[in-house]
């Protein structure tokens, strides 16, 4: 793996937390020289999910749940869409109250303010891979941490999955 990062793949959930993780890969990327990419993941109903409940119910109960909810659906992903432009903004800010170079540091770039939909370990990994990234920078809860699994859900996939460096923020909530 080459050591050299030239863009930072920078996750966020849009918490309050997200602006200590966001302050790493500014850190980061001004110690590099690199840009950041930042991204936040709208999830998607994972299909575990979607299997789950159709063993439970049985393959005709589900189907015709399904087709019954189809509008709903579409209108739901309407709103998702909807929703983007906002969370866009927020991000948008984000990268403009913190990049802003302190004395004798030059300012950091924010290349791409990405939202998505889907799963979210999976979008992260798709977009490292598609915008070029070097190193992944995400938050890791420790609550949801056990000594036997010190990583847990999305960052476990990512951390898994990559091909990618991933630099991983400890937070306590």
């Amino acid at each position: 793996m080459d050591p050299r990062v030239k863009k930072i793949l920078f996750t966020t959930d849009l918490t309050n937390r997200a602006r200590d993780v966001f302050g790493h890969a500014v850190f980061l990327a001004a110690s590099f020289g690199a840009s950041i990419t930042m991204l936040h993941v709208i999830e998607d109903i994972p299909p575990s999910d979607k299997s789950f409940v159709k063993e439970e119910l049985g393959e005709e109960v589900y189907n015709e749940m399904e087709q019954a909810k189809q509008a709903t659906v579409t209108s739901s992903m309407i709103g998702k869409q909807k929703e983007a432009p906002m969370i866009e903004h927020v991000l948008h800010k984000l990268s403009e109250d913190a990049v802003q170079g302190s004395e004798g540091t030059p300012p950091v770039v924010v290349d791409k303010q990405l939202v998505t939909i889907g799963r979210i370990d999976e979008e992260i990994l798709y977009q490292a891979d598609a915008n070029d990234c070097d190193l992944i920078v995400m938050a890791n809860r420790l609550r949801a941490a056990t000594p036997e699994k010190p990583l847990a859900g999305t960052v476990a996939g990512v951390v898994r999955r990559s091909k990618k460096q991933v630099y991983l923020v400890p937070i306590v909530d």
